[in-house]
């Protein structure tokens, strides 16, 4: 009551800590729900995953005993599956007998390319635009052409991935020194290739050097290993970033309205929005 009787009087308000939340601009989200596009993201995982695919389905590694062809497993190792091997000098399963012929390998370190660096210039990234070729919002009826509506044009816009380096460790585990051989040829003459599944993630590929170790005696058994290092020249992209998913949909106006007497403002029209 005191307020209202002396209005002059300044209320106590405490100030409004600033929001973190990002301002959602409401014009420039486009319903996704039915896109049959989906959202572009390279992550590690997905490197992770080519390196596998292309051991298995383009170097397919095997040796042969007893007039029997084997086909080597590959095995991404945990830090706690690595840490047991390095202690052990040996993989072994669940049960903790000793598996070999096998491939395993890790990941080491992930460094920037300096080769192939995309600046962004006061934030705004820099984008790749693509242009879907068919698009639902183009059937034609005889409405659209009463109306003089031009067909729609569908964008999606990409911003461009960093670009990095993976850098891996590689073993091989061997009973013979035969059976090594045969799989460090097929890996060698794979070095410096694109790896990856077709139509898909493809990334280049460098191995320095192989380092054999012969002849490591376990117990009874009898191992050969080999370990490389390999180095994958890739990309990142996350599916989102600061609240934003980085796949952008944009639609052409079906028609442009001017009218007579105004005058018109190019630069206000091919303005990015």
């Amino acid at each position: 009551m005191a307020n209202r009787l002396r209005p002059d009087r300044p209320v106590d308000k405490k100030p409004k800590a600033p929001s973190s939340k990002k301002k959602v601009n409401r014009a420039k989200q486009k319903r996704r729900d039915k896109d049959k596009v989906r959202n572009i993201s390279v992550t590690l995982m997905d490197i992770d995953k080519t390196i596998m695919y292309y051991f298995d389905k383009v170097i397919k590694p095997t040796v042969t005993e007893n007039n029997e062809v084997i086909k080597v497993p590959l095995r991404y190792a945990s830090p706690e599956r690595w840490s047991a091997i390095q202690r052990d000098g040996v993989f072994r399963d669940v049960k903790g007998q000793v598996l070999f012929p096998i491939i395993v390998f890790k990941r080491n370190s992930l460094q920037k390319d300096e080769q192939m660096q995309v600046k962004s210039f006061d934030g705004n990234q820099l984008r790749y635009m693509f242009e879907k070729k068919y698009t639902d919002l183009n059937r034609y009826d005889r409405f659209t052409v009463q109306n003089g509506q031009i067909p729609k044009r569908e964008f999606y816009s990409l911003a461009m991935p960093n670009f990095h380096k993976i850098n891996y460790t590689c073993q091989i585990y061997t009973e013979y020194v035969e059976h090594m051989n045969k799989i460090v040829e097929s890996v060698s003459y794979s070095e410096g290739r694109y790896w990856g599944e077709p139509n898909k993630f493809r990334f280049r590929t460098a191995i320095d050097s192989f380092e054999d170790q012969l002849e490591i005696s376990t117990d009874s058994d009898r191992l050969v290993k080999t370990e490389f290092t390999l180095t994958i020249n890739g990309y990142l992209i996350p599916e989102a970033l600061d609240y934003e998913v980085l796949t952008q949909k944009e639609v052409s106006p079906a028609k442009i309205v001017l009218k007579e007497g105004e005058p018109i403002d190019s630069e206000k029209i091919f303005r990015k929005k």
